[in-house]
């Protein structure tokens, strides 16, 4: 399923009564503290994996981009199983006990700025991604 238009509402950087950054405009009736299917906020799309065992690093953070795409490939490489080619996302060698291969230091971060003028005046929208490999992961959504 996917709507035939899609709309973020505007997001802020404050922080709330409990004193988490990264607020979201939200008109619709679901009380505060209640979830929404998020928004394009930095704070609403990263997340945390947590991988433990003798194939991943101890005791490290891995500061680059990844997703839930990723976790297929990156347990088939340490299963030494082969990955099918239909198989999309990347192996997460910067988290592996022995790193090789393309890592996140290859990340390569853009951020694209398109704009038009509308009756209310000049509307420009940004969004930032990061590549590491053929993998593209979206970073955040803003609004000018």
């Amino acid at each position: 399923r996917a709507g035939d238009i899609v709309y973020v509402l505007r997001t802020d950087e404050a922080r709330d009564a409990h004193g988490i950054v990264g607020g979201c405009y939200d008109d619709s009736h679901v009380p505060v503290g209640g979830g929404t299917h998020g928004g394009l906020s930095q704070h609403e799309l990263h997340n945390v994996c947590v991988a433990y065992g003798p194939a991943f690093q101890q005791n490290s953070t891995n500061p680059f981009p990844s997703g839930t795409i990723d976790l297929l490939p990156t347990l088939l490489h340490v299963l030494d199983y082969p990955i099918p080619p239909r198989v999309e996302g990347r192996i997460l060698y910067e988290a592996l006990a022995q790193p090789q291969g393309v890592s996140g230091s290859s990340a390569a971060p853009h951020t694209y700025s398109p704009d038009t003028v509308t009756a209310a005046g000049l509307y420009r929208q940004h969004l930032t991604t990061t590549t590491i490999g053929t993998t593209v992961y979206l970073e955040r959504g803003w609004v000018e």
